[in-house]
C-alpha cells in the first residue's frame, strides 16, 4: 500500500518523465501499481496532490546567503529559478499549487525574513517577495514552455531561448526598483 509520501514522491517522477499534462490520478495509480482509490484515500483531489508535489519541489531550496538584503534575495531568486527548471513544468504546477492555498512550503518565507531584518515593514517584505516570486514563477513557465515548443518542433531550434541573462536583467530590474521605493 502507497504512502502518502511514496505518491507525492511518484508524482513527482511521473512529473519530470512526463510532463503536467499527463500526470493524472489514473496515470500515477498505475505507476504505483494500486489503484485510483488508494491514491484518493491520502489526496482527496488532484489539486491537494499537486500541492504536495509542489511542497516537494519547494523544500529543495537551500538557505539563503548572510550579507546585504540585495545579495541574499537576489541569490533567493535564482536558487528558486534553479529548483524549478530541475522539475518538468515545475513552474507551472507550483503557480497552480499556491493558487489553490493548499501548499504547506512558502517560498517567500526566507525573504520576507530577510527583508524584514532590513528594516521594512512585514506588509512590504510580503508584497515584495511575492512580487519577486511571481518574477520567477513567470520567467521559469515561459522558459519551460519555449523548450517544449522547441522540442516539439513548433518553434525552430535557432529560436532565441530566454536565458539566464535574461532572467538576471530581470531580477536586477526588479532589486533596483524596490531599493528604490523601500527603506
Amino acid at each position: 500500500m502507497a504512502d502518502k509520501a511514496s505518491i507525492a514522491a511518484a508524482a513527482l517522477i511521473l512529473l519530470d518523465e512526463q510532463g503536467l499534462a499527463e500526470l493524472s490520478m489514473r496515470h500515477l495509480a498505475t505507476a504505483l501499481g494500486v489503484k485510483a482509490s488508494a491514491i484518493y484515500w491520502h489526496y482527496p483531489n488532484k489539486t491537494a496532490l499537486l500541492a504536495a508535489v509542489s511542497d516537494a519541489i519547494l523544500s529543495d531550496a537551500p538557505a539563503l546567503p548572510t550579507g546585504g538584503w540585495g545579495l541574499a534575495v537576489r541569490s533567493w531568486m535564482e536558487q528558486l529559478r534553479a529548483v524549478l527548471l530541475a522539475h518538468t513544468d515545475a513552474a507551472e504546477l507550483v503557480s497552480a499549487a499556491l493558487a489553490s492555498g493548499l501548499t504547506t512550503v512558502d517560498p517567500t518565507t526566507a525573504p520576507r525574513a530577510v527583508l524584514q531584518a532590513a528594516g521594512w515593514s512585514e506588509l512590504d517584505a510580503r508584497w515584495s517577495a511575492a512580487a519577486m516570486a511571481r518574477f520567477v514563477l513567470g520567467h521559469v513557465a515561459a522558459e519551460q514552455a519555449r523548450k517544449r515548443l522547441i522540442v516539439a518542433a513548433v518553434l525552430p531550434s535557432n529560436t532565441d531561448p530566454l536565458d539566464t541573462a535574461g532572467f538576471r536583467h530581470g531580477v536586477r530590474l526588479l532589486l533596483a526598483g524596490t531599493a528604490n521605493v523601500l527603506p
